[in-house]
């Protein structure tokens, strides 16, 4: 075990402790319940019937909207990346969408749209930012000398493309996927929450404020966290794998 290691789990073992001491001079529930409280009610909530199909149609909610978003923001990437104009005309959207406080975008979603399709919306929007000027600053990395000889050797668009520009944009929508897909996930719950569907983690978050079930909240937060987790290290998993792919 490498001391980084142990530091992270000295770290979270302090953090237990301190929140079963915070919970035992509160001695209220409602307001702070022990970490062993949150685990029993979520074994409870993780048993219940919907667990499963409330997480994959919140999941299902986050992988639309960050699809469409992924879409989007490569193919404006790529053409803001070469073409100066196209990067100026797009700017004043893509400021807006950073700038405006994630709870305004959540509630005009909901005048505009179903509860089942604003969360879907939303979690696109946060993310495609990110992606955006991820796929424009891979763009724009890619060694001028490299275009210079494929000029000289005649590529056409398509070979550039994938023998120049591909290769310099695999660590940059990597980096940009990593740090959109937590936020999105998020903000889909978020949206969730707003929105009320019928189905979906931000409803049971609702819910369980509702009945004051303070335990129902912290399992919710945990179970969040862990997906947040998963999709994080599938995206590590296919960072890992990609170089060897390409060597190959």
């Amino acid at each position: 075990m490498g001391s980084s290691t142990r530091r992270y789990l000295t770290s979270t073992a302090l953090m237990f402790a301190l929140w079963q001491l915070g919970a035992m001079k509160l001695g209220r529930e409602i307001l702070l319940p022990a970490p062993l409280a949150v685990l029993r009610r979520a074994w409870q909530i993780a048993g219940a019937p919907i667990f499963l199909s409330t997480v994959v149609i919140t999941l299902l909610r986050f992988l639309i909207g960050f699809l469409i978003a992924f879409l989007l923001a490569f193919m404006l990437g790529v053409l803001s990346g070469r073409y100066l104009m196209v990067y100026e005309y797009l700017a004043p959207f893509v400021q807006l969408v950073r700038a405006v406080p994630t709870v305004s975008i959540i509630l005009l979603v909901l005048i505009w749209l179903r509860s089942q399709l604003a969360p879907i919306l939303v979690g696109g929007l946060m993310a495609f930012p990110i992606l955006y000027f991820n796929v424009v600053e891979g763009i724009r990395s890619v060694d001028g000398k490299l275009l210079e000889m494929a000029k000289v050797f005649c590529l056409s668009p398509g070979r550039v493309f994938s023998r120049i520009y591909l290769p310099s944009l695999t660590n940059y929508v990597m980096a940009g996927l990593a740090s959109a897909a937590g936020l999105g996930l998020k903000m889909v719950i978020a949206a969730e929450v707003f929105a009320q569907p019928k189905a979906g983690i931000g409803t049971q978050f609702q819910v369980a404020r509702q009945s004051l079930d303070t335990p129902a909240l912290f399992a919710w937060a945990a179970i969040v966290v862990l997906l947040c987790a998963l999709v994080d290290g599938l995206l590590k998993l296919v960072k890992i794998q990609n170089p060897a792919r390409h060597n190959g």
